[in-house]
């Protein structure tokens, strides 16, 4: 039986024990019932959630078979244009993340939202395509705002670990509206790791959409 979309996108642990819960029961509808309250148990809290990563630093861990990168998403202080994020809209960002009313995806150097601007797409149609042009690179699980600071972590392909952990840092994607020099809303898109050798300042805020 293939996983719904709810749990597809969960560890691979979840994942497995899910599905042992659901198929240890005849009755396939109770089989669902029983496994998805076991999984409405398993979602951590952002109080119970740790880094052990500061400021720009990519700290790779590998849990259950799974590979993560956890990393510095935005924070209260100007960035190199001058521009910072406010703490509630930080705290919404970690809240979508955590409930999952938000997908994002990462990719390198802004890829995929480059090549979308330039083939002249809209803004909507650049928001609703982003995450599918990405390539697996990375997933956002889990995010924790605390002391001004907004941390991510990513389930990671494998594929691409060495040049992830090479990178220089990660840029949001998004767009967002502006008070004075402080992001105060809008909608987060996605991430962006910056290679070391790309021009990009290795920004970790905000890429507007145009």
């Amino acid at each position: 039986m293939i996983l719904p979309e709810y749990v597809a996108n969960k560890p691979e642990l979840v994942k497995k024990k899910w599905a042992s819960i659901r198929d240890s029961y005849e009755s396939e509808n109770l089989g669902l019932i029983i496994a998805n309250k076991w999984l409405q148990n398993q979602v951590v809290s952002v109080q119970d959630f740790s880094f052990k990563t500061t400021d720009e630093q990519i700290t790779f861990r590998s849990i259950g078979g799974d590979e993560y990168v956890d990393f510095l998403l935005s924070d209260n202080l100007p960035d190199s244009y001058g521009t910072k994020s406010s703490e509630d809209l930080m705290k919404e960002i970690a809240e979508l993340v955590n409930t999952g009313k938000v997908t994002l995806e990462g990719d390198f150097n802004h890829d995929a939202l480059y090549k979308l601007q330039e083939s002249g797409y809209s803004k909507e149609y650049i928001k609703s395509k982003l995450g599918s042009y990405k390539q697996g690179v990375a997933k956002a699980i889990k995010a924790i705002y605390e002391n001004g600071k907004l941390y991510l972590r990513a389930l990671i392909n494998p594929r691409y670990k060495k040049r992830i952990l090479r990178a220089k840092g990660v840029s949001i994607e998004g767009s967002f509206v502006k008070e004075g020099n402080t992001f105060v809303e809008g909608t987060i898109l996605g991430f962006s790791f910056i290679d070391a050798d790309n021009k990009d300042p290795g920004n970790r805020r905000a890429k507007i959409l145009k």
